[in-house]
């Protein structure tokens, strides 16, 4: 198992670097100490938006070069394993960069035409939540761990925080104050974490960073413990939900352990980190009694187990091998016994529970157990993920699935209930029967040799999943409902599928500095909830680390949000003058476009619905400027239909959370902060605020009559969405009239119709004076009429033609 190579950094933590470093341009002071070096620095790539996230290819640390160098290990210590006459397969999850780490590996490994001579072939796993679980990426199916805020996939930020609160400060004293750098301002907590990032990738990229000389070793020790609790407590021993989903791969692995050479001699897997380390974790390998599974984070601790450094580098891999030894007796058959040795980044490490096989092996009995004995402490991955599908990679052809074409995929499914697993075919008669391991029978693969499986489209996969969710609900309903039942009972799903995470884009505001004062104004507009972790006060502010120690203000984390919502939210797309949000329902996104734009710091910022892409330029919109002017002209100030059917409802339900000036229809003038719903903007009692009251029943029955009188005068309009996919507008078709030129109104008609007036509404007058394409009159083209009236407004100064409304 293999990490993918050297990189540049995420969109994230680049987009952080350059905010840092815009904001030192800025400032226009010189730097003086450490960070001298500044005035004429520049950042270590000038294509962010194609560099981050992929492979570096210069310097002597070049992801390229790196993976292409470990294949070239792996075959000098290896190639009396390589299979001669078969294809061995690679296994990469989907992501660019794990994708090239393994083509370069390969090609190092196999030569540089290993996919044309039919040597190897790259099978990719997609990272979608809708593969459910797989042995390769499980942190990315593991439902639980989405959704989870507090000890799921965020639980490694928000225990960075608090040690950063603890050593960063001292760190921004001394660049600051001691090194006379007053005028710079300050530095904030992330800002300082981002200059310590730089020296790693800078060093990556061009071979050495004067990054690495602003810091202090105490400072260098503290930033590796600090990346230490991210995947300590993100995918670690200190995740409750690591073990399981580590335990996947492990045991996956173990049974080809256990197979032996006829299962195959050669298997590779390249991940991410956030994968290696519940494989770790499962495994045991790097066990703390002292600290597991809480590791502190008021201050470092030295004596520590885990370090991230040492097993999960950027190019680090983990190698599981299978030896078989005898011993120096006469009889080596019978006395042969089978190891397992397990090797990180080519150093040996032994297994605390077991080492004492020769050369600090565990012998395979002893390890197949100990695999058994972890399922039961770690749990089940169906009961802990919330999961019963799950997907298993390094499956013979026999036992593995297919796609609705029939051909085969490259795993197999495995149900936790036994009659859905698909059972081996009968063995062929005979005194030896048929050869098992039919991977060495068929030279070709029946897929396309490192080609990404093929991704369903998300539209029609959530329209068949709401049509057959309707289709059960309706069905349960005929079986239990009374025929008397009323049709407004049966409206309740359609009320469900309204409220559908929705994405938007905000564009336009002046930088990185002000965003979060765009997210937290239109969530506030929008009277729903942006579900993105993003600070809605400024994180710059002087008691921005006490708010973020005390949990408020800051960063606000939503632990009700819909798997829907969790998966939207955590997908990043930005820039450094636009992000995407995620609104809770369809309602609150539509609220927030309408009444979009707003100004905000003298710039206006739009709102717009995210169709996988950014606005067309990345770029302020200043108030006035001319790209305001043209965006203003294209929107539309009128009220949309989804609009008009909520405001439009039996008003019991909309109208206690609208201000006043909604009630009144005064949609122009909505201020940014929400007016406390008051005794004069409730409605009338009705059928559920009285249930929800207690009031007795004979109440409730008059107030739900009231109701449905309202009803009858204020009819429910049709939504302009479509039922089962609620962010999907219906086609509307227009009047034929439309298509048609104008015509004379019956006056016009009438007048023509008398010869001597339609002198003067026809032949004479024509359709008015003639102009040039400069807006001027065009003597020439005009009759006499218009050339008249042309001469008086010249002598007389008057306007009859017109002209001057004209320019």
């Amino acid at each position: 198992m293999s990490r993918h190579a050297e990189r540049y950094p995420t969109k994230s933590a680049g987009t952080r670097h350059l905010d840092l470093i815009t904001r030192i341009k800025e400032a226009n002071v010189v730097l003086n100490g450490s960070l001298s070096f500044l005035n004429n620095w520049t950042y270590f790539t000038d294509r962010p938006e194609t560099d981050f996230e992929q492979l570096t290819r210069t310097g002597p640390y070049a992801g390229t070069l790196q993976a292409f160098t470990t294949g070239v290990r792996f075959l000098t210590r290896y190639a009396h394993l390589l299979p001669q006459g078969s294809r061995t397969r690679l296994w990469a999850s989907d992501s660019e960069r794990v994708i090239e780490s393994a083509r370069y590996f390969a090609a190092g490994l196999f030569g540089l035409d290993w996919e044309d001579s039919g040597k190897a072939a790259l099978e990719i796993i997609p990272e979608t939540l809708d593969r459910r679980a797989n042995t390769l990426t499980p942190g990315d199916t593991c439902l639980r761990y989405l959704e989870d805020t507090v000890t799921g996939h965020d639980m490694g930020v928000n225990m960075l925080s608090p040690f950063q609160e603890a050593y960063i400060p001292p760190i921004a004293k001394r660049l600051i104050e001691d090194q006379n750098n007053r005028e710079l301002g300050y530095l904030s907590n992330l800002e300082v974490y981002s200059m310590q990032e730089m020296c790693g990738f800078e060093t990556i990229a061009r071979g050495s960073s004067p990054w690495c000389d602003v810091f202090t070793r105490a400072d260098w020790e503290n930033f590796e413990y600090a990346r230490d609790l991210i995947h300590y407590y993100r995918a670690g021993p200190g995740n409750p939900y690591a073990g399981a989903m580590g335990w996947l791969w492990l045991n996956a692995t173990s049974l080809l352990l256990r197979s032996g050479p006829d299962a195959g001699t050669m298997f590779f897997s390249f991940v991410h980190d956030g994968d290696i380390a519940p494989f770790i974790t499962a495994l045991g390998i790097l066990r703390d009694d002292k600290y597991d599974p809480l590791l502190p984070t008021t201050h470092a601790v030295s004596d520590r187990v885990w370090r991230t450094s040492s097993v999960m580098p950027m190019g680090g891999r983990i190698v599981l091998e299978r030896m078989t030894c005898s011993s120096s007796s006469a009889d080596m058959n019978d006395n042969e016994e089978t190891h397992v040795r397990v090797s990180i980044n080519d150093r040996t490490v032994p297994l605390p529970y077991c080492k004492s096989g020769p050369g600090l092996s565990c012998p395979l009995k002893e390890f197949v157990g100990h695999v058994e004995r972890r399922r039961d402490e770690v749990g089940e991955y169906g009961d802990v993920c919330g999961r019963d599908l799950m997907e298993y990679h390094f499956v013979p052809p026999e036992e593995r699935a297919k796609d609705d074409k029939g051909n085969l995929l490259p795993w197999g499914y495995v149900y936790k209930d036994e009659s859905h697993n698909p059972r081996r075919p009968p063995e062929e008669s005979g005194p030896f029967g048929k050869r098992r391991n039919a991977r060495y029978d068929h030279a070709r693969s029946r897929t396309r040799t490192g080609t990404p499986a093929k991704r369903e489209n998300p539209n029609v996969a959530e329209f068949g999943r709401l049509f057959a969710q309707q289709q059960e609900e309706e069905k349960a309903r005929r079986n239990t409902l009374p025929k008397s039942s009323s049709s407004s009972s049966l409206d309740n799903p359609r009320k469900q599928t309204e409220k559908v995470a929705t994405e938007c884009i905000l564009y336009g505001y002046r930088s990185k500095d002000s965003e979060w004062k765009v997210i937290d104004k239109y969530e506030r507009i929008s009277q729903g909830v942006i579900c993105e972790d993003y600070p809605r006060v400024d994180p710059n502010a002087a008691t921005g680390f006490s708010q973020l120690l005390s949990g408020g203000g800051d960063v606000v984390i939503r632990t009700n949000l819909s798997a829907d919502a969790n998966r939207k939210s955590k997908r990043y797309a930005g820039g450094f003058h636009w992000i995407k949000v995620t609104f809770d329902s369809t309602v609150a996104a539509d609220r927030a476009c309408f009444f979009s734009p707003q100004e905000i710091d003298g710039h206006l910022v739009f709102c717009e619905l995210y169709h996988d892409q950014g606005p067309a330029e990345d770029v302020p919109i200043p108030v006035g400027s001319a790209a305001a002017t043209r965006l203003e002209s294209r929107g539309s100030r009128t009220l949309t239909n989804s609009h008009s059917t909520a405001f439009l409802q039996t008003q019991d339900r909309e109208r206690s959370t609208l201000p006043r000036s909604f009630a009144m229809n005064n949609l122009s003038s909505v201020t940014d902060v929400e007016e406390p719903s008051t005794p004069e903007s409730a409605p009338t009692v009705s059928s559920a605020t009285a249930t929800a009251s207690g009031v007795d029943q004979s109440s409730s029955s008059s107030s739900s009559t009231l109701q449905q009188r309202s009803v009858s005068k204020e009819p429910k309009p049709e939504s302009e969405f479509m039922t089962h996919i609620p962010t999907v507008r219906r086609t509307k078709l227009r009047p034929i009239t439309e298509a048609l030129p104008p015509q004379p109104t019956v006056t016009e008609r009438v007048l023509r119709s008398i010869p001597i007036l339609s002198w003067f509404t026809g032949d004479i007058v024509g359709d008015g004076p003639q102009l040039r394409e400069d807006g001027t009159f065009d003597y020439e083209k005009s009759n006499t009429y218009w050339r008249f009236w042309y001469m008086v407004d010249r002598i007389l100064g008057s306007d009859i033609c017109g002209l001057r409304e004209e320019s």
